[in-house]
């Protein structure tokens, strides 16, 4: 439902990301693990080759990709940053409204990938294990975004003595 209402609320801003061209041939699964820093040099391997819809995506989606591994490996100033500087890098102004969207959409995925690993009947228990634990987290990301975004909020919790206050916020905070 969220990405279904996302899409009715902003169908300008999807139309106009396609005149503006930025739905472009792009690396299709940036996550961190697939990038190597050397002294004087970054590469970025491991593109999706092997399907062109799964490439040719909104410069932002492969944006989010990256900044939504940062958040799930607990960097969320750092998923913050490179946000914020490859928006400006690119004079993209309306990737800070998509990049909730897609770090959505990006959990989701991954989340997905980890459930159908998991339950792969060759895979030890351990390893399957992890995956569950995974896919738990990716989704629980997911649901982030989709609730409250990816920035920083404040929730006050008010009410009787007695009645659950402490208890709930222990709950929203996790």
């Amino acid at each position: 439902m969220y990405t279904v209402n996302f899409y009715k609320r902003n169908v300008e801003l999807f139309t106009s990301r396609i005149r503006q061209k930025w739905i472009r041939d792009c690396h299709g699964d940036p996550h961190l693990e697939h990038i190597h820093m050397a002294p004087k040099a970054l590469s970025i391997y491991d593109c999706i080759e092997f399907n062109d819809r799964f490439r040719y995506i909104d410069v932002a989606s492969d944006i989010a990709f990256l900044a939504m591994d940062f958040d799930y490996h607990g960097c969320p100033d750092i998923s913050q940053q490179f946000t914020e500087r490859m928006a400006a890098a690119l004079s993209d102004h309306g990737m800070r409204r998509l990049i909730d969207f897609y770090k959505c959409y990006r959990a989701y995925v991954r989340g997905k990938v980890e459930s159908i690993r998991q339950s792969e009947a060759e895979m030890p228990e351990m390893e399957r294990s992890e995956s569950r634990t995974r896919a738990r987290r990716y989704f629980q990301l997911a649901l982030k975004y989709a609730i409250c975004g990816s920035e920083p909020i404040v929730v006050i919790v008010i009410g009787r003595v007695g009645s659950g206050k402490s208890t709930l916020a222990s709950l929203l905070a996790g």
